[in-house]
């Protein structure tokens, strides 16, 4: 049985903002479970979120877009069946746990690699340029960053592939990993931009 874990951001207009928990983020990760809340997401600042999902077989993202309510002067989506507003609340409180939980200091690049705690992380084929944000995540380290995929000479083009591949220029991806075994792996997402993670205490629409 696949364990999902969907992320997103938004709350009912009428609903009252719910506090999250306010533990440090730079203690042993396993002992985080209790304590993080029960979504994740990318975005909450816009018209799109990006629901993050994560199974016994890695990442999984989808996008959704909103809709600009003038009434409540936030947007509106659709997700898992649920019709969600985000609010200022939600982004406020969501920013308070995220700054708190941060494991950014332990997460550090050196020549192309990620290091956590001193330690190498094999992401696969993959050279890491930067680190935006990390935070403890179910047991293990969630964190957005710009990374490449490592090609050998004939996997370029004009072998392979457009003179100028999308995931090349200014990439955003998401990153996991398990810091015990000290494997994950990375997932483009897009360019150009970045997006903050959103946090939410309780589940949303269908992943309730």
């Amino acid at each position: 049985m696949r364990y999902r874990i969907a992320a997103v951001v938004a709350c009912f207009a009428w609903a009252v903002v719910p506090g999250l928990p306010a533990r440090a983020g730079t203690q042993d990760l396993a002992d985080h479970s209790a304590s993080e809340p029960a979504t994740l997401m990318l975005g909450g600042r816009s018209n799109w979120l990006t629901l993050i999902e994560l199974a016994d077989d890695g990442l999984t993202t989808r996008s959704v877009q909103g809709v600009w309510d003038p009434a409540a002067r936030s947007y509106r989506f659709a997700v898992n069946g649920e019709d969600l507003l985000v609010i200022d609340g939600m982004v406020q409180t969501s920013t308070a746990w995220t700054t708190s939980h941060s494991v950014l200091s332990r997460l550090v690049v050196r020549k192309g690699d990620a290091y956590w705690d001193g330690k190498k992380v094999d992401l696969g084929r993959v050279t890491v340029e930067r680190v935006f944000e990390a935070i403890p995540w179910k047991g293990g380290v969630m964190a957005t960053a710009r990374t490449y995929q490592r090609k050998s000479f004939f996997e370029r083009w004009p072998f392979k592939g457009a003179f100028i591949e999308a995931e090349e220029i200014e990439p955003f991806c998401l990153v996991y990993f398990d810091p015990t075994t000290l494997k994950g792996e990375a997932r483009y997402l897009f360019g150009k931009h970045t997006e903050p993670f959103f946090v939410l205490p309780d589940p949303v629409g269908a992943s309730r």
